[in-house]
């Protein structure tokens, strides 16, 4: 259930792989706050500039887990996301 989709997406935080993003991304965006935090931890492990959209829209989230993962995520990445904001 629930705590399984959790785990899931922390373990694809480990894979740098265009794949493990696309599924977090999907989890990024699921109804349930837990997950999206869940899956929103998993893409900042990544570490990849290219997830900073996801991490953008994420700031607009009505949870405050969420939104404080995103803001932290878009802080890790650093100047290469200033642009982007």
């Amino acid at each position: 259930a629930l705590e399984i989709r959790c785990s899931v997406a922390l373990v694809l935080g480990h894979f740098h792989h265009k794949d493990a993003l696309a599924r977090l991304a999907e989890a990024a965006k699921d109804p349930d706050p837990v997950l999206r935090h869940y899956a929103l931890q998993a893409i900042v492990s990544m570490k990849d500039v290219e997830a900073a959209p996801l991490l953008i829209d994420a700031l607009a989230d009505e949870s405050n887990d969420v939104f404080a993962v995103a803001a932290e995520g878009l802080g890790l990445l650093g100047k290469p996301v200033v642009p982007l904001l």
